[in-house]
């Protein structure tokens, strides 16, 4: 839930002409990258363990 919220929030910030919400895009995809690493390594790990 959280990666999706990031997720909107930057590409409407990303969207917006101000230069303040323009560093809050950049500054978002700080959180969102790890955060996909982790989604990424939980989806990997209950697929091997269902096999």
């Amino acid at each position: 839930m959280a990666m999706v919220i990031l997720m909107v929030s930057k590409e409407l910030a990303a969207a917006s002409e101000s230069p303040r919400a323009r560093n809050f895009a950049r500054l978002t995809n700080v959180g969102l990258v790890p955060l996909a690493f982790a989604l990424f390594g939980i989806a990997v790990a209950r697929f091997i363990s269902s096999s």
